[in-house]
């Protein structure tokens, strides 16, 4: 991820939100597991960019002098450059550079489309288009939302460059980086699906290690209700068997995954490897059937349901009645009134201020 300080600067003066940008599609590419690091542009000098394959830039409006001509050469040596939105069109001090002729696209005003079905490798999501685009014929659509273009793509020397040119929700950005990604051939570390509904588990944060040929996994759930989901690391090791070491547990693995319950805010270990590595390191591990995992789950479900009526019932507001005392009444001929008292004491309105037709009135009021 490509972090531009002269966006966010400029940002505190036209008040424009481009550089939230890069938060979005960050937390889209965590929550889609695939690994992410951290390239300031003063880093760019330096040669850094020589150590990734893909970077993205994610609503970078602005950049250094020299940014946009240190880009163009990472894709040219065969690295991938995904803009999102912006396109490092302008300087540290608002004014158009020339980048955008070197690109051969440029940004005009803001579109006015409606959100709109917007189809990439096999998935629909809704999108809005983000701006008007005039492109040379270097670059080619290759998805749109509606009758705009969403995604553009342009090869440069041994390299690519990506224009993504939609608003999306997380969920779907998520959809769409990681297909984009994956036909990079860069795959997300694990496969994470809900139990039941085998879609894809949304709001899980997952931070892969690998060390002493073991493959570890920091699992957190970010939603607020606890979920059962099947885990799948993407590389599996021959032979490997996959254990929670703070529970001492051996996870049973069916079609390579595991089942887990995951509650919110509560962190959860996974660690794969040979069973006498993980049995030499961890000591003693018990094993634990699926089925045994999926009861264990259930559970922690109908609990987080009854927690949630309990402190429901809490908080609801009623008056205390003696039940000995009362009696249900009939209301349904004098109901439909409105029972609004503009003027206290004249006998026309309110519930206790209509003389015969008040509720006190009413043939069972005094009983």
């Amino acid at each position: 991820m490509l972090v531009s300080f002269p966006t966010q600067r400029l940002a505190h003066v036209t008040g424009q939100p481009h550089h939230d940008f890069v938060e979005l599609y960050a937390e889209a590419l965590d929550y889609g597991h695939i690994p992410i690091d951290v390239i300031l542009e003063e880093q760019l000098e330096e040669n850094r960019q020589s150590e990734y394959r893909v970077i993205v830039a994610a609503g970078a409006d602005a950049s250094y002098e020299g940014t946009g001509a240190k880009l163009l050469e990472f894709v040219q040596q065969g690295g991938t450059l995904v803009l999102g939105l912006e396109t490092l069109q302008l300087n540290e001090y608002g004014q158009p550079t020339s980048f955008d002729k070197a690109l051969g696209l440029s940004l005009g005003d803001a579109h006015k489309a409606d959100i709109a079905p917007l189809l990439f490798a096999g998935h629909n999501v809704k999108a809005k288009a983000y701006r008007q685009i005039t492109h040379d014929p270097s670059w080619q659509v290759i998805a749109r939302t509606g009758e705009l273009p969403a995604i553009l793509e342009k090869k440069h020397g041994k390299g690519r460059i990506y224009y993504l040119g939609a608003q999306m929700q997380r969920e779907e950005l998520r959809l769409i980086l990681r297909s984009l990604l994956e036909n990079l051939d860069i795959k997300p570390v694990c496969n994470i699906l809900h139990h039941e509904s085998m879609k894809p588990a949304y709001s899980i944060e997952v931070q892969p290690a690998q060390r002493d040929g073991l493959s570890g996994y920091l699992l957190f759930n970010r939603s607020v209700t606890p979920l059962i989901v099947r885990f799948a690391p993407q590389s599996p090791i021959n032979d490997a068997i996959m254990v929670d070491p703070l529970e001492g547990i051996i996870h049973e693995v069916k079609d390579g995954q595991i089942l887990l319950t995951l509650k919110p805010g509560v962190r959860q270990v996974v660690v794969s490897g040979p069973r006498e590595t993980l049995a030499g390191r961890f000591g003693p591990l018990k094993e634990e059937g699926w089925d045994l995992a999926l009861a264990q789950g259930k559970k922690v479900l109908d609990d987080h349901e009854a927690e949630l009526r309990a402190k429901a019932l809490k908080q609801q507001f009623s008056y205390p009645i003696n039940l000995e005392q009362a009696l249900p009444l009939d209301l349904r001929t004098v109901a439909n009134r409105h029972f609004v008292d503009t003027v206290a004491g004249d006998g026309k309105g309110g519930w206790t201020d209509q003389g015969t037709n008040h509720l006190r009135g009413l043939e069972w009021a005094s009983k």
